[in-house]
């Protein structure tokens, strides 16, 4: 048997056993920690790669989009001068409608008849001012009232005879007459094929073939126009009563005599004129959109060709700008960032390849190899690094924080939370517009309610539909100040009598209006060719007659009836009946033709006989008018624009009451109507395209700025890290 023996411990109190199974766990979870932090580092690195990946795509993206600006907004100018475009031809359109639909001759409540009617008072006041002075005449307000109304009646009077005159005259034109005898022959000669031979003396219309067929025919078949044969021959027996052999056409007159005023136009080479005029002179004030297609489309176009080359210019504007300039140089500035981030992750990874430290620990070496230059490279490298990883994550934060501000308080506000932009910028145009210099006497004015425009951005944003509110009703802006109060302001009538001081007289001075007046004797001229062309004779003197002077009666048409008849017979039988049939109708047509044309040429000598005494409404007119000019060649320059200033003066301040009640009403309603804008949100959006997410191809700047600073400020952030990690690491 073996005898137990004491347990023996060692003298220096430590069990080997115990010691060498602690110091293989030791070793065991040191090799563990190793293979996290490998894991940790490959993780690390793969995070530095793609980041640094992403951040160059960034950078590339920012400098696309930079670079672009220049084709951006070149696209913006074309969209913009399409847009503007648009407007200026929407609201021309919506201007002449609403003028049109006043001056309608059907509406009772048109205000630009009254206005001009007003108006003509007034001008017409200040010229009977003139005639009055010639004649060294002090007269009252009443006189002057009563004169202007004579001479307005009595210029109205001329203008309504002479257009009426002209607007006949085609009707009794060569060709136009040549033509109705044309009908007249036409069916005279399809008459004398009815009518006997005037030798012969036949006892009954039976002796002509064509009438006794007919009537043949129809005593065999009932109508409901000659249900009997008996009303056949009766009908048959009055029609050959009033044919002839030969009609009687006795034309006394030449219409050349009673139209010859017509040749006056053509005497003064005005034919053209005379036509592209007259409807004026029918109705001045409804073809008030003839004359703003005559005068106001010109210069409406003239500031049209100058926006368009402004808006054309943009492109190449922005091209020379000094701004691009320095936009391409900050183009640069995230490539470079990208490329310094890429090159320190880079330099990172390969360090740590070569790091003794991981390959000693991967290979179980002793920690003994630890070189002392290696540490202080590592002390160094890591110096460089945090001072490098510091600026770029700095530089990234502060990217990142711009492109985050614009993204939430610009591109959100104006895309998304356009309500807030709103209010944000109706509190500050009330903040500015009171301070700015230019507009500081207009809100003084009483009773001016100046308006700041409301929803700007929301509807610069909005899908434009047809039952959607105008542009200036949509943001507030239909009744921008009060008219009524601006008119009547003492800053308008500085402002007009500045402009006119300042402008105006200077333009007279240098046009030398003394030597702009004829100096001649208006009335002695008048008289002189009135007697030349002796318009006397062509006008008032003129005689017209009746119209039977100049063209035979129309005949009664009993033919349409027999044709009828026929038509009606031919359903049930030959063609020939129906051949019959339409001759009967053809005669018919002929003589309702003539009757037509002998009426219209009737109405028109009769239009030629109410209005022939042209020259007596003209001669008071002609007599003003000498006087007018008699008095104005006596006076100076200087006089000539003093008078023309007083008599504008006193027109603009007797204008404003009509103003007022007539034209700022129609005002009101065009400005109701302005404008349509079906384009103005896809323009609006194109113009935000580079900066802010929309629909375009471009990369948003705030946006891929923002993912740009952070990616580049957590990039920057992690390689310091690992850095840090991979010099300190201990296996």
């Amino acid at each position: 048997m073996h005898s137990l023996e004491p347990l023996k411990f060692p003298i220096d109190g430590k069990d080997n056993t115990g010691g060498a199974s602690i110091s293989l766990r030791s070793r065991r979870k040191s090799v563990e920690i190793q293979l996290l932090f490998i894991v940790l580092m490959i993780t690390l690195i793969l995070a530095l790669v793609i980041g640094a990946v992403y951040t160059c795509f960034a950078a590339w993206r920012i400098r696309i989009t930079i670079y672009s600006l220049t084709d951006h907004i070149e696209e913006v100018a074309a969209s913009s001068k399409l847009l503007t475009n648009t407007f200026i031809s929407e609201a021309y359109t919506i201007m002449n409608q609403v003028i049109e639909d006043d001056v309608a001759q059907n509406n009772p409540k048109s205000h630009l008849r009254p206005f001009i009617e007003e108006m003509k008072l007034i001008w017409g006041d200040q010229a009977m001012r003139l005639y009055a002075m010639a004649q060294k005449l002090s007269p009252p307000k009443a006189w002057l009232r009563q004169q202007t109304r004579t001479s307005l009646l009595h210029f109205n009077t001329f203008l309504r005879r002479l257009s009426s005159l002209l607007a006949v005259a085609p009707i009794l034109s060569e060709s136009s007459i040549r033509s109705t005898n044309d009908l007249f022959l036409s069916y005279s000669y399809e008459l004398a094929r009815l009518t006997p031979h005037p030798i012969l003396t036949p006892v009954s219309w039976r002796s002509i073939p064509i009438l006794n067929f007919t009537a043949t025919e129809l005593c065999k078949h009932s109508t409901t126009h000659f249900p009997t044969c008996a009303e056949v021959e009766s009908y048959f027996t009055m029609i050959i009563s009033k044919l002839e052999a030969w009609p009687r056409y006795e034309k006394n007159r030449d219409f050349t005599k009673v139209t010859a005023y017509s040749l006056l136009p053509r005497m003064l080479n005005a034919e053209a004129h005379v036509e592209k005029w007259l409807p004026l002179a029918q109705d001045p004030t409804g073809n008030i959109p003839f004359l703003f297609d005559e005068f106001l489309v010109w210069e409406i176009e003239k500031e049209r060709k100058k926006l368009n080359q402004s808006l054309d210019a943009l492109p190449r504007q922005w091209a020379n700008s000094s701004i691009k300039k320095y936009l391409d140089v900050a183009a640069v500035l995230p490539i470079v960032l990208a490329g310094a981030l890429t090159l320190l992750v880079a330099i990172s990874i390969v360090a740590s390849l070569f790091n003794s430290d991981l390959f000693c620990g991967a290979l179980r070496c002793s920690r003994a190899r630890k070189d002392v230059q290696m540490e202080r490279f590592a002390s160094c490298y890591l110096l460089l690094v945090a001072i490098f990883t510091t600026m770029l994550s700095v530089t990234g934060v502060g990217c990142g924080i711009v492109g985050s501000i614009g993204q939430s308080q610009v591109c959100d506000v104006l895309l998304v939370r356009s309500q807030h932009a709103d209010v944000w910028l109706n509190h500050l145009l009330t903040s500015i517009v009171p301070r700015m210099p230019d507009l500081r006497e207009v809100l003084e004015i009483e009773n001016i309610h100046f308006r700041i425009p409301k929803r700007v951005v929301s509807t610069l944003d909005t899908n434009y539909t047809p039952s959607s509110p105008p542009f200036l009703q949509s943001v507030g802006m239909s009744r921008p100040v009060n008219l009524s109060a601006l008119l009547h302001s003492t800053w308008l009538n500085k402002t007009l009598y500045g402009l006119w001081y300042k402008e105006v007289w200077h333009k007279m001075e240098q046009a030398n209006l003394s030597y702009q007046i004829p100096r001649f004797q208006l009335s002695k001229t008048f008289n002189q060719f009135r007697k030349a062309v002796n318009l006397d004779q062509t006008f008032d003197d003129l005689y017209v007659g009746n119209i039977t002077e100049y063209l035979p009666d129309p005949c009664n048409d009993y033919y349409t009836q027999i044709g009828l008849a026929l038509s009606a017979v031919s359903k049930r039988s030959s063609r020939k009946l129906d051949r019959l049939a339409n001759y009967f109708t053809t005669i018919g047509d002929l003589i309702a033709l003539y009757k037509l044309k002998f009426d219209q040429i009737s109405q028109a000598l009769c239009v030629i006989e109410e209005n022939k005494k042209v020259l007596e409404p003209l001669s008071p007119l002609i007599d003003v008018g000498d006087k007018i000019i008699g008095y104005l060649v006596n006076k100076t320059n200087t006089e000539l624009i003093s008078q023309f200033t007083n008599n504008t003066a006193e027109i603009f301040i007797n204008s404003r009451r009509p103003i007022d009640h007539y034209a700022l009403p129609l005002l009101h309603r065009i400005l109701d109507r302005l404008f349509p804008y079906p384009n103005l949100r896809q323009a609006y959006r194109k113009a935000l395209s580079p900066i802010c997410p929309t629909d375009t191809t471009y990369s948003p700047l705030f946006l891929t700025l923002k993912n740009f600073g952070f990616t580049l400020s957590l990039s920057a952030f992690g390689l310091f890290i690992a850095s840090v990690m991979w010099s300190r690491i201990q296996f």
